[in-house]
């Protein structure tokens, strides 16, 4: 599965991200583009993800989410 998706990674984006991605959307339960986000940011060193998709305040993956739209 991970080499169906892999052919779709774009500079920066790497087959052991899609893999990760797949692990953060099975137990998050999002949809895969966003645990791809969640997975490279991650990588990156980031703590905490700015969107207005995922739940304001969750914690996924060890990562903040932060909405900036929530009240």
């Amino acid at each position: 599965m991970v080499e169906a998706y892999a052919i779709w990674c774009v500079e920066g984006i790497t087959p052991a991200d899609v893999s990760a991605a797949f692990q953060i959307e099975d137990r998050a339960r999002i949809g895969f583009w966003d645990a791809l986000i969640l997975a490279v940011a991650i990588r990156s060193g980031a703590r905490r993800v700015v969107s207005e998709d995922l739940n304001a305040d969750q914690k996924i993956a060890g990562l903040m989410i932060h909405n900036p739209f929530a009240g």
